[in-house]
Parts: structure tokens; C-alpha cells; sequence
């Protein structure tokens, strides 16, 4: 097969399982759409067999969707086993998803239950009582992780850890962390992020930083850790015959992929690199666009509602953006190939997944492109580094960790300079209009570097000046054909015109996304739930509740053009109002805050009621002081 049809495989297999989750596609008999799939792999019909690969991956899609079933509500005493990591949820409580009588459901554990599940791992088996519910909204949102229900955890009796594969990995996972705690906890959050794709730490700030600038794919695991993995492992693979080495690749794959807890982008890079290991050990190598369509086609067949899934849909769009266009991208850039490669990947994976990323947010930040380039390069050695002396580091502890992690701190810094410099740049926004004249604006520059090849190599390979000949016609003969084959003026001019369209459309994409979003008219506006801005012509004030979330308040000011917050006023005493003042601050660290006496957020003045204060051109006005709340009119004189 080809590397254009192993390419429409993949196609086909993830519009025929989107179609079959959505219900779009017609029940047919699974048997006959088996049998169909075994005809066209014996005619050995490309389009015949991607239409059947469609109707399989169609049909799967249909037998898990209505596998998902909800579980019967009631009681629940018994051992679950942990399916992923517990995370906080945002409002002081934990969720995780468990396998409980062969369902998976989404677990959610506040106070003390949250603490006792806080502390667990993947796979190990935790005794609860609690009550099983239908699934809600988020849990039919998520499809790709095949949850039929919600748990809510009242108490957590004991635990006891998992298999022996399961301690492994989990072993692993914990010496790493050990290794790490020598480090800042910011800087910790953040080496977890890149080589275990763990973001459960990270500060908010941090978390917008890198989103702002558009990093946030380095704080996941992706096809790039899954590469690093093989490097570190390279060292015993070379040693190993082909038998022995295929399968001591795929073992480390798949162990890899267990530690990272089978994120959707490493399923993808991983049968990819499958697909090419099992290539190479069979003497019959693939290129990187044959494995990527058969990799995500077999993947898909695997589990067809990973189709469902944006970071699965991010992650191969990417790949299929730096395996097709990264090559032509780098032709079509001037400079030295030291600098075009790099820039190349990046612009090819990132016009990639731009139409996703603009559709699902409504905007990619002009950011992404320079830090890219500036981080990429040392997200890579981290990586490497993270997983070979991070092991050390947890295994030696004290001085030697502190000594091993000293590379580590200078490339996470610089990491998290170039996040929070150029999230703080006054740059714009990516919408729509501007992703499709960058894409024809590549399209165009590689079009007139394939032309301008092309045109040379006919050049070159044309007969040249005719030879002296004993008879006139043959001379005539002669100057004939090299008139047929040199290339014309307007063939000439061709490569030149594609690339001023191509430039001329850049600047038509770029230009107005450059200048960034002007900040809102006066008055107020909602940040999400819990959180309002007010902005006046010379002050800013955000008003906070106890159903605040840092990361929805620091995401709403960026999107709104906020630079700069004066002052954040506290309605609450409770945690979470406490935690998205404190994200805050960590932004604007000179914002005044004022909160209830009772309020665990640092730095505050609490007023008594009657009292008025001025910011810039805004007057609050204290109505209510209680222990425990706070509440302040903003008026504009």
C-alpha cells in the first residue's frame, strides 16, 4: 500500500468512527462488514478497502456507544480498582476514573475520602462506600474514556496496591518524584508535566502561562516523549537481534505507555512507532506517512471512540502535519537548514492542528509560533534527561539528586521564561480567517518551490546547445528540441508569482492578528462562575466568590485584553476563593485585596462596613462585613 492510501486508511477509519458514535452511519451486520473487509484485503483494492475500513471502524464505534449503558443507581460497598490518577476538581475535592463490575465510572471524593484517594495511584484497588449515579453531562461529554456512571465517594475504607505490572509502573512514577524534590514545586509541576505528561500540580498561572503562549502540549505526554523513551532505551535496543529487539521495542512502548497512563496522543504515537518497529524487524522499513495511516487505522479499530477525543484528533493531525507538509514547509524558507528545520516542524505541526484548536476555542494565540521555537529545543533534552537522571536522582537522593538536577532547573527556567514572557506580549489572536490564508499561503510558497524544481531540473536536463551536425536539417533538429525543453519566460516567472501571493497572503494573515484584544468598555463583566471583572478607565477590580476557579478568572482577563489588575475583592471566606486570589497575585503581585477578617488569603485588608475606598476612576463602598463574607458596591463617580 502506499503512503497516500495507508494515509486514507486512517482517514477512513476516523470518519467512519465518528460517524458510528454520533449514530450517523446505519446498523449493519458486523459479520458482513468483517467479510468485507476480508474481500478488499484479497483483491487488494485500496478504495475498496478503506471504504470497508470505514464500515468496521463505523460498526465498532456503534457496539461501544451502546456498551455505555448506565450502570444501576445504588449503594455501593466493595473494592474498585483505579483506572486513572485522582485530580483535584477544582472546588477542594478529587475525581478518578474506577472500574467497578466491569464498567468504568467517574469517581468524585471530597474531604476526608478526597485526602485517603488523593495519595493513590493507577491501578492500585481502593475499598469505598458510596452510591453509583447515571453518568452526567461530562461523563456523556467524555466518550473516549468509555465511563457508564458516577461514583461519589463517601468514605475511603483501604486500599491494597494493584499487579505486579501495575507496582512497576506506579514505582516508577513515585522514584521520579523523589528525585524531583529537590527541586522548587513549580519547577517540579512542570518536569512532571514534560516527562510523565502529570499536570495535577501545576500552578494556575503556570497552567495560563503556557496555554497563552501555546505550549500547552508540552505539559502532555505526546508522540515526542514516546520518541525520547526510545532514545533513552536505544542503548540495549541496538545490541539486541531483530527478533529479540521488536520485541524489547514494543515492551518498551507499551510500559511507557502504561506509566503515562495511555494518554490519547501517546496510544497515537505509539502504534505508530509500532508500525515501524514491526516494519524495520521484518525487513520491509516504513516511511513515516505509511505508519502514521496504519498506525491510527489499527488504533482506531483498537478503540474506535478515541476518535472523540481532541487530544487523539490534535495529536495525529500533528503528526500528519509534520510527516506531509514539514519537508516542503523547510524548502520553501530561506536561510541556513540549521534554522529552517526546526521552524519548518513547527509551522507544519502547528498550521496543523490550528483549525482544530481555532474551532474547539475560537482562537490560537500569534504567540504559539515564536515560543515554539524557542522551547522546543529544550523541551527535548528535558525529556531525556527527566526520565535518565530524574531515575538516579530518586533512586541517590540528597546531594547527588541536587547536583543531577542542575541542568534540569536551568532548562526548566528557561521553559517557563519563554512561557510567561511571551503570554505577557502584546500580541493577538488566530481566528478563522487568518488560519485559512496561512494555509494558502503554505500551500502556495511550497507550490512555486516544487514549480521552481522542477523547472530547474528540466533545465538541466535538456540537450543543451545543438552539437555542429554534417547537414543543416539536422542542426535545425537540434535547435528545436532545446527550444521544447528549456523553460520559458512565463514557466520562469511562474515560481516567482506563487511566492509573492504566498507572502502577500502571509501578510494578510498575520498583520491584524498581530495587534492584541483592546480591553473591554467600561463596567462589568462575568469571568465564569464566581468571578466578575470590573474595568474602569484608569483601574481594574476582580470580584471573587467561593465558587471561583483560578484558571476560568485567568483565562477570562487574558481573553478580555486585562494587563493589569489593581485591586481583587474577596465576597467569601472559603478555600477556593482564597486559591484564584492567590493566582491572581501571582500575576499582578501589587493588586489590593479585600476580604472578609475570616479569609485565609494572604495580604488583605478587611473594612468595616461604611467604608469607602478609590481605585483609579472606581469607588467601592463597604454594605456588609461579616467573619465569613464581604460585600462591596462599585460605583463610577
Amino acid at each position: 500500500m502506499s503512503d497516500v492510501w495507508a494515509l486514507g486508511l486512517a482517514l477512513a477509519a476516523f470518519a467512519g468512527a465518528v460517524a458510528g458514535a454520533d449514530g450517523h452511519l446505519p446498523a449493519l451486520p458486523f459479520v458482513l462488514v468483517v467479510f468485507g473487509v476480508g474481500v478488499a484485503l484479497a483483491l487488494r483494492r485500496p478504495l475498496v478497502l478503506c471504504l470497508a475500513v470505514a464500515a468496521l471502524s463505523g460498526g465498532l464505534a456503534q457496539r461501544s456507544v451502546a456498551g455505555l449503558t448506565p450502570s444501576p443507581s445504588g449503594p455501593v460497598h466493595g473494592e474498585v480498582t483505579l483506572a486513572s490518577d485522582p485530580e483535584p476538581d477544582g472546588r477542594g475535592g478529587v475525581t478518578a476514573d474506577v472500574r467497578w463490575e466491569g464498567r468504568r465510572l467517574r469517581a468524585a471524593a471530597r474531604s476526608a475520602a478526597g485526602a485517603a484517594l488523593d495519595d493513590r495511584l493507577t491501578g492500585e484497588r481502593v475499598t469505598v462506600i458510596g452510591r453509583v449515579g447515571p453518568p452526567g453531562w461530562w461523563e456523556r461529554m467524555q466518550r473516549h474514556r468509555h465511563l457508564a456512571g458516577r461514583l461519589d465517594v463517601e468514605t475511603v475504607v483501604g486500599w491494597r496496591p494493584g499487579h505486579a505490572v501495575t507496582r512497576g509502573a506506579n514505582g516508577l512514577r513515585r522514584t521520579l518524584a523523589a528525585g524531583a524534590e529537590v527541586l522548587p514545586q513549580r519547577q517540579r509541576s512542570l518536569l512532571a508535566g514534560l516527562t510523565l505528561g502529570d499536570d495535577r500540580d501545576q500552578p494556575p498561572d503556570m497552567a495560563d502561562a503556557f496555554e497563552a503562549a501555546g505550549l500547552t502540549h508540552l505539559l502532555a505526554v505526546s508522540g515526542s516523549n514516546v520518541a525520547f523513551a526510545l532514545v533513552v532505551a536505544s542503548p540495549v535496543l541496538v545490541r539486541l537481534r531483530f527478533g529479540p529487539r521488536l520485541a524489547a521495542t514494543l515492551a518498551v512502548l507499551a510500559g511507557f505507555a502504561l506509566v503515562t497512563r495511555f494518554e490519547p496522543s501517546v496510544l497515537r504515537a505509539t502504534a505508530m512507532a509500532s508500525v515501524a518497529a514491526t516494519g524495520a524487524a521484518l525487513g520491509r522499513p516504513s516511511s513515516s506517512r505509511r505508519a502514521l495511516g496504519l498506525g491510527v487505522a489499527a488504533i482506531l479499530l483498537v478503540d474506535p471512540l478515541l476518535a472523540t477525543s481532541l487530544g487523539f484528533q490534535l495529536s495525529a493531525a500533528g503528526a500528519a502535519g509534520i510527516v506531509v507538509g514539514a519537508q516542503p514547509v523547510e524548502r520553501a524558507l530561506p536561510g541556513p537548514r540549521w534554522l529552517r528545520a526546526p521552524l519548518a516542524i513547527t509551522i507544519a505541526a502547528q498550521l496543523a492542528v490550528s483549525p482544530l484548536l481555532v474551532a474547539t476555542f475560537g482562537s490560537l494565540p500569534l504567540a504559539s509560533l515564536p515560543a515554539n521555537v524557542l522551547a522546543e529545543p529544550v523541551a527535548g533534552p528535558i525529556m531525556v534527561w527527566g526520565l535518565t537522571a530524574g531515575l538516579a536522582a530518586g533512586v541517590l537522593g540528597g546531594p547527588i539528586a541536587m547536583l543531577l538536577h542542575l541542568p534540569t532547573r536551568a532548562m526548566l527556567w528557561w521553559l517557563d521564561t519563554v512561557a510567561s514572557t511571551l503570554a505577557a506580549a502584546p500580541l493577538g489572536v488566530l481566528r478563522m480567517p487568518h488560519v485559512a490564508a496561512a494555509l494558502a499561503a503554505v500551500a502556495l510558497l511550497a507550490l512555486a518551490t516544487h514549480t521552481s524544481d522542477t523547472t530547474d531540473e528540466t533545465s538541466a536536463s535538456g540537450p543543451g546547445p545543438p552539437k555542429p551536425a554534417a547537414g543543416h536539417a539536422t542542426a535545425r533538429v537540434h535547435t528545436a528540441d532545446a527550444a521544447l525543453a528549456a523553460p520559458s519566460g512565463r514557466e520562469r516567472r511562474r515560481p516567482a508569482r506563487l511566492r509573492a501571493a504566498g507572502a502577500l497572503l502571509s501578510i494578510a494573515a498575520l498583520v491584524p492578528a498581530v495587534r492584541p484584544p483592546s480591553p473591554g468598555a467600561p463596567g462589568a463583566s462575568e469571568l465564569g462562575l464566581g468571578a466578575t471583572v470590573w474595568q474602569g478607565e484608569r483601574a481594574v477590580i476582580v470580584v471573587l466568590d467561593g465558587r471561583a476557579r483560578p484558571d476560568l478568572v485567568l483565562g477570562g482577563l487574558r481573553e478580555r485584553g486585562v494587563r493589569q489588575v489593581d485591586g481583587v475583592v474577596v465576597r467569601s471566606a472559603a478555600r477556593a476563593a482564597a486559591d484564584a486570589v492567590a493566582a491572581v497575585r501571582t500575576r499582578w503581585p501589587a493588586a489590593a485585596v479585600l476580604a472578609p477578617p475570616d479569609s485565609p488569603a494572604r495580604t488583605t485588608t478587611s473594612p468595616p462596613p461604611g467604608a469607602v475606598a478609590m481605585l483609579g476612576d472606581l469607588r467601592l463602598t463597604i454594605t456588609t462585613s461579616t467573619p465569613d463574607t464581604l460585600a462591596v458596591e462599585i460605583t463610577r463617580p
